[in-house]
């Protein structure tokens, strides 16, 4: 195709075209003077239809394909998070990583779905293989595993892909805070190569960090006067940390989103009483509603869309439109019509818990908000 310069743009009414299908690696055909591309509309209902056919026989097996190919999305983080929130709604299991399973990408195991190691924003192809190798080369059984010796095995590892595994849960079976995992990595990691070497030779697995610190401290080691200081402040800031090691929801839910597109272990709703509510958005989706004059729904604001309205007598005024989230699904239906986006319009942003209180539209496919209220934590 020889490329040519526009000379002018004009108006010439309709005209017969004719629809040419060649055998050719081009999108674009040319009949009559004009551009056809059915070819590829084609293509993309039959992948639309064979797509649809798999999630609705094989949802399984749909959303682990589905989630695989995500990395090769524009935003793999949003294409997880959508993908997600639809398994949850259609109560498919997925499991945030672990690195006892040791799997590279998303992987269908025992009817559940597991986040790959790559997975997690910041752990890369290199890192994962470095695991695998020292894993296979020394024999070791993750299962068996203690916390001292994790220790040992993400050093040998960039820093950004241990933190990175550890703030996502990926050692959670170990029973101990991701903050005071962290927090004892950071510790770790201001021992030298010489330091880490003898203490991996004294190491008592069954202990903490802050017991094999003190024989390091203690023991009759080639260790200078200096670094020996230092070894001492880490063994007193361990037991004494400088700030809370418990893990606070909000800090988990935030940290999960950032690195693997969505919160799995919880949702923001979590924290908050939520005792006066009598339905979930996922009941309000599924039409599982039996008392329309009563809903109470709770949901972290995930969007809202304030616009004008145009027509009767509430015309030039606003009104808003959320989509909230509850953790059982996504309800992207909720009005919040002119009077009661004025009253409670400084409640409403995104990030924000709300209890709402309403009933169904006349349409019923939406809920329409009548009283908002703020949840007790």
């Amino acid at each position: 195709m020889v490329p040519r310069r526009i000379v002018k743009i004009e108006k010439i009414g309709n005209r017969p075209t004719v629809d040419i299908e060649v055998k050719s690696n081009e999108h674009l055909f040319f009949g009559n003077g004009m551009a056809t591309s059915n070819s590829h509309g084609v293509s993309y209902a039959m992948n639309s239809y064979l797509s649809a056919y798999a999630k609705a026989h094989f949802p399984i097996e749909f959303f682990t394909a589905s989630l695989q190919n995500a990395r090769n999305k524009i935003d793999p983080h949003t294409e997880i998070k959508e993908l997600y929130q639809n398994a949850i709604e259609m109560n498919i299991a997925i499991k945030k990583p672990d690195i006892r399973i040791l799997n590279e990408f998303f992987e269908l195991k025992d009817n559940i779905i597991h986040f790959g190691l790559t997975d997690i924003k910041g752990v890369g192809e290199s890192a994962y293989k470095k695991l695998t190798e020292i894993i296979i080369e020394q024999n070791i059984d993750l299962n068996t595993f203690k916390w001292i010796d994790f220790l040992f095995l993400l050093s040998k590892i960039n820093s950004i892909a241990a933190k990175n595994l550890i703030q996502v849960g990926a050692l959670d079976h170990l029973k101990i805070s991701r903050n005071r995992m962290l927090f004892e990595y950071n510790a770790f990691c201001e021992l030298t190569d010489k330091e880490s070497s003898i203490l991996k030779s004294i190491v008592n697995n069954s202990k903490s960090l802050e017991y094999n610190l003190q024989q390091l401290y203690g023991g009759n080691h080639k260790i200078s006067t200096k670094r020996k200081d230092t070894i001492l402040n880490l063994i007193h800031s361990l037991k004494n940390p400088p700030y809370s090691l418990d893990d606070q929801i909000d800090w988990i839910v935030d940290t999960e989103h950032s690195l693997l597109g969505c919160s799995i272990s919880y949702c923001k709703v979590d924290r908050y009483d939520t005792s006066m509510i009598n339905y979930t958005c996922q009941d309000f989706k599924n039409n599982r509603i039996l008392n329309n004059n009563s809903i109470m729904l709770v949901g972290e604001i995930e969007n809202i869309n304030v616009t004008k309205i145009k027509n009767g007598n509430d015309k030039g005024s606003d009104m808003a439109f959320l989509t909230i989230n509850d953790g059982t699904a996504s309800l992207d239906s909720v009005i919040c019509f002119a009077k009661e986006y004025k009253q409670y319009r400084n409640q409403l942003f995104t990030g924000n818990v709300i209890v709402l209180s309403g009933k169904k539209s006349k349409q019923k496919d939406s809920f329409v908000v009548e009283k908002i209220y703020l949840p007790q934590t």
